[in-house]
């Protein structure tokens, strides 16, 4: 028992501090910090990924026109520095060019991480990649963007809305998008 009460204190303030927040959420509302259905049904219909890509400019600019209104996204983390996504990237350009870039449903979209947008462009370039590549600076205006794991190369599957549906790497979620990108009939 005597072990246990080091943790009451902890649990004692994280109980009223819980109080404390949950008591002002009712009173930011009356102030009109809160908001009713219609206008949050609104900002979630104008924050979907597609809307957020019409705006942007990508770093393969030129040969990029994104498809914006797809029910399914394909987030590729990857940078030219490296080595790991620079031994990836040729099956991925063929898995787009062979599949992705037809389907209606799906678009694929590189979030690059390299240090300088300049290194971002000339990797596009170089690697001739013709789906949409975002600098990692712009591509926090995009739903549900983030790279949870850290590592690379590394994919997300997102809807429209940003939410997540399958992860791993780039080799196998490829592989198997179609899967993870089912489209009610």
């Amino acid at each position: 028992m005597k072990n246990n009460i080091p943790l009451l204190r902890p649990m004692r303030l994280a109980c009223l501090a819980g109080c404390l927040l949950g008591a002002s959420l009712p009173a930011a509302a009356e102030n009109g910090n809160g908001s009713d259905a219609a206008s949050a049904e609104a900002s979630v219909s104008d924050n979907k990924i597609g809307n957020v890509l019409k705006d942007m400019t990508f770093q393969n600019t030129g040969q990029v026109v994104p498809k914006t209104d797809v029910p399914y996204y394909i987030c590729l983390y990857s940078a030219s520095w490296c080595s790991a996504c620079r031994a990836e990237m040729p099956s991925i350009v063929r898995a787009y060019n062979s599949k992705i870039a037809k389907d209606k449903n799906v678009e694929l979209i590189l979030f690059n991480r390299d240090k300088t947008a300049e290194a971002g462009a000339a990797w596009a370039k170089q690697m001739k990649m013709k789906f949409p590549v975002i600098s990692k600076d712009d591509g926090s205006k995009v739903p549900g963007y983030g790279n949870k794991k850290g590592v690379l190369p590394y994919v997300y599957i997102v809807d429209k809305d940003g939410n997540e549906i399958a992860s791993g790497s780039p080799g196998q979620i490829l592989k198997d998008y179609k899967k993870y990108c089912k489209t009610a009939k």
